[in-house]
């Protein structure tokens, strides 16, 4: 039990000196020093630490909401437009399993139009691009159509003073 307790801290001591942990022999060995300039570099020495490369592959695709004000439509390259909270436009692709609803009911991105309110899920592609997987759109709401709080009643007319009873 003491034991775990000092080497729990002696591992955060190194760990918040910046230093790193070595934990074997093997993991002890010393790293092979930069190579100088206009030499070729040496291969490290076997059991020497060595960095992973840096990840140079495909993006990994990645899923997640957005909603804004439509700002453009091109049902010809089959894309559309948001405005979001930041006010950049962010364009996003419409693909064969894009599901587009407006109000509930099935859609078409030709009836997709400029001002309507979206929102859906979408997934970032390992090249960059952003395709819409689910939409979901309805008019932008106008002044009539927009939920106004009534005006509290009038309070009534205080009661006109009575005359004084005589007693």
């Amino acid at each position: 039990m003491k034991t775990a307790f000092w080497f729990t801290m002696a591992a955060a001591v190194t760990l918040f000196a910046g230093q790193d942990l070595r934990l074997s022999a093997a993991d002890a060995a010393p790293e092979a020093p930069p190579a100088p300039q206009g030499r070729k570099a040496q291969p490290a020495p076997a059991g020497a630490l060595r960095t992973p490369p840096p990840a140079t592959g495909p993006r990994k695709v990645i899923r997640y909401p957005f909603q804004g004000t439509v700002i453009a439509v091109d049902p010809g390259a089959g894309t559309f437009s948001l405005r979001g909270g930041d006010r950049t436009p962010r364009v996003f692709k419409v693909t064969a399993q894009t599901v587009l609803t407006r109000a509930g009911k099935p859609s078409t991105l030709a009836e997709l139009a400029v001002g309507n309110l979206a929102g859906g899920n979408c997934e970032r592609q390992e090249d960059g691009s952003v395709v819409a997987i689910k939409v979901n759109f309805a008019p932008k709401p106008t002044l009539s159509q927009q939920a106004t709080p009534e005006a509290p009643a009038a309070p009534a007319a205080p009661a006109a003073p009575q005359p004084a009873k005589p007693k």
